[in-house]
C-alpha cells in the first residue's frame, strides 16, 4: 500500500492536497525512482495520460539546499505537461 512507504511529511502533504483539491477529480500515483526525482517525474509525465501534475513547493533551509534535490525548480521550465505548483502552507 502506498501509505506504508510514505514518511510523515509525505502523508501530511497528501492530506493538504486532498483538502486543496476537494472539488476536483484527482488520482494519486506512486512513482518508482530509479535515478532522480526530477527524471522520474518527467518520465511519468510522458508515459501517463495526465492532464496536470500538482506539486507542493517547499522552502528549503540551507542544509536541505545542499543535500536535497529541489524538484520544482528543476522541472518547472521543462515539464512536458502543465504543472500546478502550490506553496507550502504552514
Amino acid at each position: 500500500m502506498i501509505e506504508d512507504a510514505m514518511n510523515n511529511t509525505q502523508k501530511s502533504n497528501r492530506e493538504k492536497l486532498k483538502g486543496i483539491l476537494k472539488n476536483v477529480d484527482y488520482v494519486f500515483y506512486k512513482i518508482d525512482i530509479d535515478s532522480t526525482e526530477t527524471s522520474a517525474l518527467k518520465e511519468f509525465a510522458q508515459q501517463s495520460d495526465c492532464d496536470l501534475i500538482a506539486l507542493i513547493h517547499h522552502k528549503f533551509n540551507f542544509f536541505q539546499k545542499l543535500l536535497e534535490e529541489d524538484v520544482v525548480d528543476k522541472i518547472s521550465f521543462s515539464s512536458p505537461i502543465p504543472l500546478l505548483i502550490l506553496p507550502e502552507l504552514n
